[in-house]
């Protein structure tokens, strides 16, 4: 008879950031028999089961016992092989790969079930300011954004870290030596296209926009690896593992069943599904940012998200991408004098723009404001952006000056200006010396297995361009 057991075990070795004990899965034929089954091992039918060992510790992961495994009788069995239990007793065991094995970062270490849930957690954050993409739920877009890198669990990416490989081989986990060429974002796309189409029920057409919007996340949307179906084996060890995956993310999402046949936009769907996917991966991947390694490690996927998403919060209010609350169509116009109390009285050029906007309204355009130096042109300016934001929606504006001395010097202006009336919000300098006095930017980039530093990305002057 078979046996599904989870034990506590040490870590097959000392890694900075990991537990010291973790969990294992066995797969355990314990028979009455084995002469019929297994004649050709040479080992006689009296077999005393082995004692196992009993943890210490409350399992790390509790979620692991609940793990669906009705269908182990029916799965094809790989070569198995003898545990010696020093005891003169024989006990067939064959390791089942636990998924919180496998890792997404090796510096800092980090687990990729957990990277997966930063990266929804990051894209839960930016729909608000980016919006969603119409017609998917917000939570399958999560999804879709969480599992790009679900190609990782795969043995090619898992042997990229000779430490943590040796770690999996330790296990017993069959990995090959050779790396090269191998692109785990291919890997996730072939992975999700099949999921979405034979499980969730979508359609060719609309897993196909999702399939290209996750293989392009690097930048390469003609990638491709390896097909599975010519690595029968493989499949059958990796497909059950990144299926745990993916349900870990569901649950964690507490997901509800979708399905579609086909986008009538395909083009905007995939394009802001990209965007979305590639911003979350950067923002997640990036520890100076999004302090991973600072969320406690022994805790249940559910308990790990919502740590997640208080640190992508931070982590977008570090970028300025967070969105700004909806103007209230309650709240009166704003005056000169609430934006500049300390203009008193108003210059001449001041006063006749607040009447101007108090007595009538004056839709966005283009403005001139004329007046001698000294006069306070620079304020009557922001008050009337300021008037034309709100009436738009608008999230921000954009200020423009002819040198680079003259923008540091409005830079920190309109910084003074920003803490006092929108708090939380802060101005980026676009100009080309604009990384000598920027203090939000990270100074180093994020592990991003296939594509050069994307740090440029979080510059002042590109920020601008994303927000």
């Amino acid at each position: 008879m078979w046996y599904d057991l989870t034990v506590i075990v040490p870590a097959a070795r000392k890694v900075a950031a990991r537990p010291a004990l973790v969990p294992r899965r066995y797969r355990v034929w314990l028979p009455d028999d084995l002469s019929s089954r297994h004649a050709s091992s040479g080992i006689g039918p009296q077999v005393t089961p082995p004692a196992l060992p009993q943890p210490r510790h409350r399992p790390l992961h509790d979620f692991v016992h609940s793990l669906p495994r009705d269908d182990i009788k029916n799965r094809p069995l790989p070569a198995l092989r003898p545990y010696d239990t020093r005891r003169d007793s024989l006990v067939f065991l064959d390791v089942i790969m636990n998924f919180t094995d496998f890792w997404a970062k090796s510096d800092p270490y980090h687990p990729l079930w957990r990277h997966l849930l930063d990266a929804a957690a990051v894209c839960e954050q930016l729909l608000p300011r980016f919006g969603g993409v119409p017609p998917i739920p917000d939570r399958w877009v999560m999804l879709l954004v969480a599992m790009h890198d679900v190609g990782k669990a795969d043995p090619e990416f898992q042997n990229k870290a000779p430490e943590l490989a040796d770690e999996l081989r330790a296990l017993g986990l069959p990995l090959s030596y050779d790396v090269s060429g191998f692109r785990h974002e291919a890997r996730s796309a072939d992975w999700m296209i099949d999921r979405l189409m034979f499980t969730d029920a979508w359609g060719p057409q609309a897993a196909h926009v999702a399939e290209q919007a996750i293989r392009g996340h690097h930048g390469m949307f003609e990638t491709s690896c390896e097909s599975e179906e010519d690595l029968v084996s493989q499949a059958a060890l990796w497909n059950p593992l990144r299926e745990d995956l993916a349900r870990v993310v569901q649950d964690a999402l507490q997901l509800e069943p979708w399905s579609i046949d086909r986008f009538e936009d395909a083009s905007a769907v995939g394009l802001k599904l990209s965007g979305l996917i590639i911003l979350s991966d950067w923002i997640a991947s990036n520890d100076e940012l999004f302090h991973y390694p600072d969320i406690p490690r022994d805790i249940s996927p559910a308990d790990y998200f919502s740590l997640a998403q208080a640190e992508a919060k931070a982590a977008i209010h570090r970028l300025g991408l967070q969105p700004d609350p909806a103007p209230t169509s309650e709240a009166p116009p704003i005056r000169f004098s609430d934006l500049w109390p300390e203009c008193k009285p108003l210059r001449p050029s001041q006063r006749a723009l607040d009447d101007l906007l108090s007595s009538q309204n004056v839709p966005p355009g283009l403005a001139i404001i004329e007046a001698p130096m000294g006069e306070g042109k620079t304020e009557a300016a922001i008050y009337l952006a300021e008037r034309w934001r709100i009436a738009s929606g608008a999230s921000g504006a954009y200020l423009a000056l002819p040198t680079m001395a003259t923008s540091n010097q409005m830079h920190g202006r309109y910084e003074e200006f920003l803490k006092r009336h929108r708090p939380g919000r802060a101005p980026r300098l676009v100009h080309g010396m604009a990384w000598l006095i920027d203090e939000v930017s990270p100074t180093k980039a994020g592990q991003i297995y296939g594509e050069q530093d994307a740090t440029e990305w979080f510059r002042s002057s590109r920020r601008a361009l994303i927000a």
